[in-house]
């Protein structure tokens, strides 16, 4: 049994199998943050039945696993002593909940991930607390609504570094094709879902075209029209599903908001992996 009570000095300890004491007005290591877990696990849900808690115990183990993988590639870039901080315990506790909840369905590689740049050491306070957003918001939404916003983002905030034609930007398609075959089958009900959890907000009035976008985002199209920058792409095959799934969702009307921007980025970067991480320019 983990129970919280306090220690003489006045900090707070966690208590387990009365004989595991943690004083957290130090830097927690790996395995105190899992007894924090547990901690959170029993008191979020203290009722369930034993074949249900089993089942939510064998999905936090889980979470713990996929923080022990991601840690170990970043021991380096952490500032443990962040997990001493109320609100990044809230943040524990929150992934804790979600991921006892719906295990695999919680996305736990994306919320483990979140986790980590919340105790980077180069993470500024604004990137830091748009990640305690989308922690909320990752066991809530599922694959395809990831998948949705990571197409949106491709187009608006994606950059293709050294492009000279739209055929470098055809290669970049293609890492994508699972996200785009996904997001263009996804409903208007699902996209309204995402407007409520304010990952992605409506514009009355539509924003350019993707094809004008393209022209003022690489020099390369720049000297080509909207109808001749359609036209190449539709020699292309990658690109123009892309576009097509963009352009039926009507794209142009939706933006993401700075968390769905987050999780987006997040997602694409398993594909094809950013120049610039997120957390160097959300200052």
């Amino acid at each position: 049994m983990i129970t919280k009570k306090e220690i003489s000095n006045g900090s707070s300890g966690i208590q387990a199998e009365g004989d595991i004491n943690i004083t957290l007005n130090h830097g927690l290591t790996v395995d105190e943050v899992k007894n924090l877990v547990e901690l959170y696990l029993t008191q979020n849900f203290p009722r369930l039945r034993e074949d249900a808690m089993h089942i939510a115990q064998e999905n936090v183990n889980n979470l713990m696993a996929e923080f022990k993988r991601q840690l170990e590639t970043l021991q380096f870039m952490v500032d443990l002593n962040k997990f001493k901080e109320p609100d990044v315990q809230y943040s524990i506790n929150e992934a804790t909940i979600g991921v006892a909840k719906r295990g695999d369905a919680a996305n736990i590689e994306m919320l483990t991930a979140l986790l980590l740049e919340r105790v980077r050491v180069d993470t500024s306070d604004i990137f830091s607390l748009a990640c305690s957003e989308a922690i909320k918001i990752l066991p809530r939404i599922n694959k395809s609504h990831i998948n949705y916003m990571s197409l949106a983002y491709f187009f608006d905030h994606m950059i293709v570094h050294n492009l000279n034609s739209l055929s470098d930007l055809e290669a970049s398609a293609k890492l994508v094709q699972p996200i785009i075959a996904d997001a263009g089958s996804l409903s208007g009900w699902n996209v309204q879902y995402l407007i409520i959890l304010q990952c992605l907000y409506h514009h009355n009035l539509g924003r350019a075209s993707v094809y004008s976008m393209m022209s003022k985002k690489y020099p390369a199209v720049t000297n080509l029209t909207e109808k001749q920058i359609k036209t190449e792409i539709q020699k292309t095959t990658y690109l123009k599903n892309a576009v097509e799934a963009y352009d039926s969702k009507k794209m142009n009307f939706q933006s993401l908001t700075l968390v769905g921007q987050i999780i987006a980025c997040l997602n694409i970067n398993k594909y094809i992996p950013q120049k610039k991480q997120m957390n160097e320019f959300i200052k």
